[in-house]
């Protein structure tokens, strides 16, 4: 498997490299994007059942103010909701809560995702928002065959 394998990783992520066109995405982008390379894993930021809970172990492609790329050894659905943490040598340095906006296989058990940073869910229902309400229009999957649930229905 390519994600467990880091020389494969990065010589595929070159080749994305080279495939990246920025005039496709002029006018569409808010925010210039640095090329990086690191690792990460994604944990679930929003979880009413008893699901798989481990974290994904993913690498970095880009980053910018509103998002990031990365890829990954599964897909992941379009407007699910993700925590993830950056990681320095093994360990935490920070994490942000994320929204899958595009997931695309690039080869067998590798796929290109595409992240846009978002506000915790927690803290949004604490601000009074449904945090399994609409991003752009569109409903947000917290997570596939799940609901919300409210701060006070968790006990």
């Amino acid at each position: 498997m390519v994600a467990n394998d880091p020389r494969a990783l990065l010589a595929v992520l070159a080749k994305l490299e080279n495939l990246r066109d920025p005039a496709r995405c002029q006018g569409l982008r808010q925010y210039q994007r640095w090329v990086v390379r690191g690792d990460a894993t994604l944990h679930q930021a929003v979880d009413a059942g008893g699901i798989d809970r481990r974290p994904l172990a993913i690498q970095l492609r880009d980053v910018s103010w509103g998002g990031l790329g990365f890829v990954c050894d599964r897909p992941l659905h379009a407007k699910s909701v993700w925590r993830i943490h950056f990681l320095h040598q093994g360990m935490t340095i920070g994490h942000q809560c994320m929204v899958v906006r595009h997931c695309r296989l690039v080869r067998d058990n590798l796929y290109l995702l595409g992240g846009q940073f978002c506000i915790e869910a927690g803290l949004l229902s604490l601000l009074g928002g449904d945090p399994t309400a609409e991003i752009d229009g569109r409903q947000v999957e917290a997570n596939p065959g799940s609901a919300f649930l409210a701060p006070g229905e968790v006990a």
